[in-house]
Formats: structure tokens, sequence, C-alpha cells
């Protein structure tokens, strides 16, 4: 459950319409994990842009998401389209080979997705840039499956390693409030 009526379309941008100090403490969103306040998504929306800024993740370029969490793709998602960049939410549940497929048709700069995705979509990690949404059972595993050091925390463990950064982009606000409408039809 979302609130489309509290982001004011007049806001400067979309990330200014969630970031503002009166509405820190409520709440965005409710799933049946949990609830994610305004401060919560403008807090990630800082993080993911320092990394997206590591990585050379700028506006116009794709990001491939895939989650069993509600409340993180979500997130994500806003996160991504408030930094320009397109989010691409795959359904966990789609098979391996129309996965691959749909990932090679979107040619995406990076992918997050549950570490069970990665490995039942069997992702070329050499091909694709993937970062795990959650930490594995084995920090070891990661590491072998990727062939780098990956920390334990998944994603969550890489922002907070990273100087937070506001979005350099103008996405309007209106633009936001409409998916966010959109989301509260999804996630009722």
């Amino acid at each position: 459950m979302t609130d489309a009526h509290i982001i004011q379309p007049d806001a400067q941008t979309c990330y200014h319409a969630i970031a503002r100090p009166e509405l820190a403490s409520k709440v965005w969103l409710v799933t049946e994990e949990r609830s994610v306040t305004f401060g919560e998504l403008a807090t990630r929306i800082r993080a993911l842009g320092g990394y997206l800024a590591r990585e050379g993740i700028g506006p116009g370029q794709r990001v491939v998401l895939s989650s069993r969490n509600d409340a993180d793709a979500a997130t994500l998602f806003i996160s991504l389209i408030c930094h320009g960049v397109t989010a691409i939410n795959l359904d966990p549940d789609t098979g391996p080979e129309r996965a691959k497929s749909l990932i090679a048709k979107a040619d995406p700069g990076l992918l997050i997705v549950d570490t069970e995705i990665t490995q039942r979509w069997q992702l070329d990690t050499a091909q694709w840039p993937v970062v795990p949404l959650h930490p594995a059972v084995s920090g070891n595993l990661l590491g072998k499956m990727f062939g780098k050091k990956v920390p334990a925390a998944g994603l969550g463990g890489i922002l907070t390693d990273i100087a937070p950064q506001q979005p350099a982009t103008a996405i309007p606000a209106d633009t936001l409030a409409l998916i966010i409408d959109c989301l509260s039809q999804v996630f009722p």
C-alpha cells in the first residue's frame, strides 16, 4: 500500500518530493514483510546513487532487478528511476532461459537480484555484472560464483561502504506520483 497523494507534483524533482523533511517519518509503503518510510526511501536513493556512480551507471542506462521481497523491489525501482536509470523488474518466477533472453534484450549495465534467483537463472556473471540483493548462506559461495570478494551482506553491505549521492537528474515529481499510484494498485 502506498499513498500517491502525499507526493506533491510541484516539488522540483522526484527525489525532492520524497526527501522533504516533513515526510521522513511518514510511511511510504507497507508490504507483508515490512513498512518503509519516506525517510528510509530517501536514504536508499542516496546510497544507491553513490553505488551507481562508482559503477558508472547513469541516466539512460538500464538495470535489471528481481527480488521476492516486495519492499526491496519497490524501493530499488523508485531509487533507480530517481537517478534517471531505466529500471527493469523481472518476475523472480521467470524460467532461466526466458530470463536470460529478456536480460540479453535489455542489455543492462547491472543486474540486482536475489542470490537464489542468480543461482536458479544460472546467470553468466562474466557477461553481466550481477550484485546480490540479499546475503547468501555463505560469503565463500558468493565469492566462487562471482569470482571476486562479495560482502556477506549483499547490496546492503556494499551500500554502507560508499558515500551517498543525491540524484543529479531532474525526473519530474509528477512522474513519480504516477508510478507510486500504479504501485499502490500492484501492492494494495
